[in-house]
């Protein structure tokens, strides 16, 4: 019994859209020390219902990571041989 109330907990966890520091380590890319630096910084909101648990929304932690995609930005590339075409 005590095993199925493990399981469901971390099942309801796991579909949960908050996550607390140490979820949100293991949920992305980064450390806790770096997720707890993006909030110091403004760069990812934070909440804090209670008061020692600091919680983030999982969509503001996905929204974060790909806001840093790296290579071609092809709307830009479009855009440019768009205008280079028109001269």
């Amino acid at each position: 019994m005590h095993y199925f109330l493990r399981m469901s907990t971390t099942l309801h966890n796991s579909q949960s859209d908050w996550l607390d520091l140490s979820q949100a380590g293991l949920e992305g890319p980064f450390s806790k020390r770096t997720i707890w630096n993006l909030i110091s910084s403004g760069q990812l909101p934070a909440y804090r219902p209670l008061k020692k648990k600091i919680l983030i929304k999982r969509s503001d932690l996905n929204k974060l990571i790909e806001s840093k995609r790296v290579g071609a930005d092809i709307d830009r590339i479009v855009d440019e041989v768009i205008s280079e075409m028109s001269r």
